[in-house]
């Protein structure tokens, strides 16, 4: 097939198979330029997909002659210059005159790519058709990561690692992608999943020592997979070097199809501005704790330090023969069926069986695709496949939902339910009220009581002087926001802000944020949990004291809760031994917690059986303070003091 042939035929594709070219063109005013009254179509043909056809851009071995000074020939050299060879086997020269005969404007690499195409494959498929089964290069992915890979108790970890490989070299069939991150303690083999990576990834190239400059254009130039090891060199650091801020911007942006980051270039002796894509696969791997939206850009893969000896010191080597083999079977691979996976992702032939949403749903689609697209030509093991992806995302959901529990969303979500519900008891004891009209019922609350409650669970000194409480109140109204938790913001009384808000939104809220009764019931702090009485903060506490028949609180005096909302007992109740049973739960609290806690802190924590609201609580322990001789105020802090006398 000739030039022509090709040209013509890709041409055809993209253009719908016209036979005349209707292009129209218009002169500008000057007479000095001419524009063309039509769409071209932008490709990078190092990794795209036009028409139907896929695009890569291989370097291959030519012949070129050598001239001498006076222009005679002296003989010939062979040298690499990139190709472009598409899925239909055909060889195209990678300069823009052969893109502009097609209707498409590419973006030329400027230097000569890395040769990860054997020329052997290469060879027998554009004159072979050389193939390979979906299946084989997915067991040989998988057989590799176990061999060199201890991947502990991250289940599905093997077949989440081949399908992410697999990724790389289709990834621009979807609109965004997750990155795979490892992290553990040092020594536990993240740099070696990297080297995996590195090594069967499309195009990969290691971060290491790349400036900015070179690292935007190169990702551009290639579409290949970015290998980010030591990464907690990024990320949380507040003053970060250039190189830094480049790693910044390309995580920030690089997960969706249309991240790009813009720079200012020197082009002859013009300075224009430059959008460089950021979009592609990337790796991971460091120590530390990284920010909120790398996390929720990425799957973790948590790895300890292996026990067994042979994995660890399995060394991959570069010159292994093994990495080329895999590389070339990648090649074939999507070469030969990547219409199949087009065609698996736009009919959303997927099933939801976690009932993912979001971007959860965004980052599991390109391996429940790829999965889905492999287990077609696994015969009998396919379930067996299937199962492990979706053990993998469970995993992955798993985590993150344990994440929440300590998350600042967990603490709004949890301080507000708690508020909505005191004003609840208000209107409960003046109304009655039907079980599904609590639902909807609104109720006001004041912002300044959330934000003193919310700093106080998040461990906030609210006494110091470097806690600024109306920023704080500020960020939470615009977090009360975005979490769909508060509407009509309006000053009251004393100038105070109030918001209006009701159980369902809150109810709406834990299903976004993936917080369910079984997180709540994690709560160290939750007495609602009987496995949480083992806390030696709350041991002992409030056991039965929702139960009339064991609460020292005289039984006609005990007050049932309504519609499951909790009656406040507001007057003072004495036992038969005349001692006031709050009294003696706070004395027993303080005694056996030894710390010294706010108001707030002991409220959170024994209020769900004592029945009693944050006022009186405090008002109490103020006066325990100055009746009983081992209970000591400082500084707003409340504690059992040492060494003092009954």
């Amino acid at each position: 097939m000739t030039g022509k042939d090709i040209s013509r035929g890709i041409k055809d594709t993209v253009k719908g198979n016209k036979e005349t070219d209707n292009r129209e063109a218009f002169q500008t005013t000057s007479g000095s330029k001419v524009f063309l009254g039509k769409q071209y179509k932008r490709v990078n043909p190092a990794l795209d997909f036009v028409g139907d056809r896929l695009m890569v851009v291989v370097p291959l071995p030519t012949e070129k002659p050598v001239y001498d000074k006076k222009d005679k020939l002296v003989g010939t050299k062979i040298d690499l210059e990139n190709f472009v060879i598409t899925s239909e086997k055909e060889v195209i020269d990678c300069i823009e005159g052969e893109f502009t005969n097609l209707d498409l404007i590419p973006w030329i690499p400027e230097s000569v790519l890395d040769q990860r195409w054997s020329g052997e494959s290469l060879k027998a498929f554009l004159k072979e058709g050389l193939s390979v089964l979906p299946y084989d290069v997915f067991k040989e992915l998988k057989e590799t990561w176990e061999y060199f890979m201890d991947l502990g108790s991250n289940t599905g970890a093997s077949v989440a690692c081949s399908l992410y490989s697999i990724l790389t070299y289709c990834y621009p069939l979807f609109a965004s992608i997750p990155y795979m991150r490892f992290t553990g303690s040092k020594g536990s083999a993240k740099s070696k999943a990297g080297a995996i990576f590195e090594q069967t990834s499309f195009n990969a190239l290691n971060a290491v020592n790349m400036s900015p400059a070179s690292m935007f254009r190169t990702i551009q130039d290639t579409r290949g997979t970015l290998i980010i090891d030591e990464a907690e060199t990024y990320g949380k650091r507040k003053v970060k070097s250039e190189s830094q801020e480049a790693i910044d911007q390309v995580i920030n942006s690089g997960w969706q199809i249309q991240g790009k980051v813009p720079r200012i270039e020197t082009l002859g002796t013009r300075r224009v501005r430059v959008n460089y894509s950021t979009f592609g696969p990337k790796i991971i791997c460091g120590i530390n704790s990284v920010t909120e939206t790398l996390r929720d850009r990425s799957h973790e893969i948590l790895l300890v330090k292996t026990l067994d000896r042979a994995k660890s010191s399995r060394i991959v080597r570069e010159g292994d023969q093994r990495w080329q083999h895999l590389r070339d079977m990648l090649y074939l691979l999507i070469m030969g069926h990547w219409k199949e996976i087009r065609e698996i992702s736009e009919k959303g032939e997927i099933e939801n069986r976690l009932n993912l949403i979001g971007r959860e749903w965004d980052k599991a689609k390109p391996l429940l695709v790829l999965g889905t697209f492999v287990s077609r030509h696994a015969g009998e093991d396919g379930p067996t496949l299937m199962s492990e992806v979706w053990s993998f995302l469970k995993d992955q959901q798993e985590k993150e939902e344990e994440l929440q529990i300590d998350s600042l969303e967990y603490s709004v979500i949890e301080t507000l339910e708690s508020l909505i519900k005191i004003e609840l008891q208000a209107v409960l004891e003046f109304k009655n009220l039907e079980p599904g009209e609590l639902e909807d019922l609104p109720v006001k609350v004041k912002l300044m009581d959330l934000t003193e409650r919310v700093a106080s669970s998040e461990g906030i000194d609210l006494t110091s002087a470097r806690f600024n409480k109306l920023h704080y109140s500020k960020m939470l109204k615009d977090k009360l926001g975005k979490m769909g938790l508060a509407r009509n913001f309006k000053k009251g009384h004393s100038n105070f802000t109030y918001f209006e808000t009701d159980n369902s939104s809150v109810k709406l809220a834990k299903e976004r944020y993936r917080i369910d009764e079984s997180a709540e019931s994690n709560n160290p702090n939750n007495l609602n949990n009987p496995n949480n009485l083992n806390n030696p903060n709350n041991q002992g506490l409030l056991t039965n004291l929702n139960n009339p028949l064991n609460n020292p609180l005289e039984k006609a005096d005990y007050v049932e809760p309504k519609n499951n909302v909790v009656i406040k007992v507001s007057k003072v109740i004495k036992n038969q031994e005349g001692k006031d049973p709050i009294d003696e739960v706070l004395i027993k609290f303080l005694r056996e917690s030894r710390k010294k806690l706010g108001a707030h802190e002991i409220f959170t924590r024994v209020s769900m059986g004592l029945e009693i609201d944050e006022g009186d609580l405090f008002k109490r322990l103020t006066n325990l303070s100055a009746t009983h001789p081992k209970i000591k105020l400082e500084g707003m802090k409340f504690y059992w003091e040492e060494g003092s006398h009954e």
